[in-house]
């Protein structure tokens, strides 16, 4: 071993003593001055310079200083030991939360203003990373250095970059403008309107105009768009309908109320007559020939509205089976196609399609409401007529009765007979005079007994033989009595 140690030896002394050890080998040393090694000036060394000192016969001071610098090169490659066995950080993997996974890998879509975040996990543990481990490209800083937080105010694409030494991922997300799809659909609200009054028509009355004519078109409605993963879906809100009114009078007199000036004696018959209804449940409404009330005509087009928009059967029913269609439609979200990338844009290529569905539910509700219609409207109508024409009969004056005629009945009697002129007589009142041997000039006139407004005929007793008498009549009613009618006299038997 010896021979071999000194075979060795002179390759050692190849290795140049540096100069600061050298210059230890002169200094004095003492037990005071050995643990100031660390004043020595420190020059880079190696391991085989070190070991080639000390086998060299370095002096004592120089060994001290040796040793510890063997004591710490032995520290320091006992840490790079240490470092060398940690593994260096590395991304394995990227999440997205709050986002749904959609066509290419790494493709995410989500909805305004959800709180998407996009997280990246390495092959250590978080704790401790160093600052810039984790390198992020867009978004904003999350809670930790491993998470990003996406920015989805505002519709459009949000591209994220991760980077982690050497590898990074990307990632898209297509921020959206719609809201996730609710747990229950929101009920849309029904509204018609009144937009004025069209073109007079052919028909007497009002006439109700429908969509299609006079300018009015369909059911208007919004829709609003949800994303519901990667489909959109629709529900909708609001469902309007505008319709308007065509008024033509024909050439006849409005009977706006009881006092208006058309309403007079010798008009009052036609009037009453015009403005009577049918029995209660004819589908029809007075004749109307000459006269009409405009208003209680406007309260009779207003049934047919109501009927029509607000009873469930109809309107509501028809509108409620076109929300079940949208609310069942669906289009896959694709961000490279304008049509469908947007929820506008998605909305603005279905409505003409959805319109035309409209108009179909809306023209099923108008079939369907047509066949009892105007017997619902004039249920509604012609009791305002009723009320209308009691109002003109307590406030007019009957007009006095015509065709009076008078025929005597054997040698005590006399039959009278006349004609009404109005329908609004509560009665009627007779009177007669008796023409003696001077004829009427020393008689008076005498009331009779009253008498019921129907039947229009009365017998007059107790009349004496070959007597000549003349009879009248007058209307009563309750605002007055008529004047009194024609006179007409009957002589009885001898």
């Amino acid at each position: 071993m010896a021979a071999e140690h000194e075979t060795r030896q002179p390759d050692l002394h190849l290795v140049p003593k540096p100069a600061a050890l050298a210059a230890a080998d002169r200094a004095p040393v003492s037990d005071q001055t050995a643990p100031g090694i660390d004043n020595v000036p420190q020059h880079p060394v190696t391991a085989e310079s070190l070991l080639a000192a000390r086998l060299s016969g370095a002096g004592e001071a120089s060994r001290a200083r040796i040793a510890f610098q063997l004591q710490r090169l032995a520290g320091n490659e006992a840490l790079q030991r240490v470092v060398a066995a940690k593994p260096k950080p590395k991304l394995t993997s990227v999440k997205v939360a709050n986002a749904k996974a959609f066509g290419a890998p790494d493709n995410y879509v989500t909805t305004l203003n959800a709180p998407v975040v996009v997280s990246a996990t390495l092959n250590v543990g978080g704790a401790g990373l160093g600052a810039g481990t984790v390198v992020w490209t867009g978004g904003n800083p999350g809670g930790k250095q491993t998470d990003r937080q996406v920015v989805t105010t505002a519709a459009g694409l949000q591209a994220i970059k991760v980077t982690v030494g050497t590898t990074s991922k990307n990632v898209n997300i297509y921020v959206v403008d719609a809201a996730p799809l609710p747990a229950v659909s929101p009920a849309a609200t029904l509204t018609h309107t009144l937009i004025g009054a069209s073109a007079p028509g052919t028909d007497f009355g009002l006439t109700v105009v429908t969509i299609g004519t006079q300018g009015v078109v369909g059911p208007e409605f919004d829709v609003t768009a949800y994303l519901d993963g990667n489909n959109w879906k629709f529900r909708v809100t609001a469902i309007r309908h505008k319709y308007k009114v065509g008024v033509s009078a024909q050439g006849r007199t409005n009977i706006a109320g009881p006092g208006d000036p058309a309403i007079k004696p010798s008009a009052i018959a036609l009037i009453i007559s015009d403005l009577t209804p049918p029995a209660p449940g004819t589908p029809h409404g007075p004749p109307r020939t000459t006269f009409w009330s405009e208003t209680i005509t406007r309260a009779h087009e207003q049934a047919h509205v109501d009927h029509f928009y607000t009873d469930p059967a109809f309107w509501p029913k028809s509108m409620k089976d076109f929300q079940d269609e949208i609310a069942a439609a669906s289009v896959a979200f694709d961000p490279g196609a304008p049509k469908t990338s947007t929820g506008a844009g998605v909305i603005a290529d279905k409505r003409p399609t959805w319109q035309g569905r409209a108009d179909f539910f809306h023209g099923q509700a108008d079939a369907a409401e047509i066949p009892g219609s105007e017997t619902y409207a004039h249920g509604v109508s012609n009791p305002q007529y009723t009320v209308l024409l009691n109002s003109i009969k307590d406030t007019v004056v009957p007009p006095a009765p015509t065709g009076l005629a008078v025929a005597p009945v054997g040698r005590n009697g006399a039959t009278l007979t006349w004609t009404r002129d109005a329908a609004n007589e509560t009665g009627f009142e007779i009177q007669r005079i008796e023409s003696g041997f001077f004829g009427p000039l020393f008689s008076s006139w005498v009331t009779l007994a009253p008498v019921a407004a129907a039947p229009l005929t009365f017998t007059d007793s107790g009349l004496k033989p070959a007597t000549k008498y003349t009879y009248r009549v007058a209307a009563k009613g309750v605002a007055g009595n008529s004047a009194f009618s024609t006179e007409r006299s009957a002589t009885t038997a001898k």
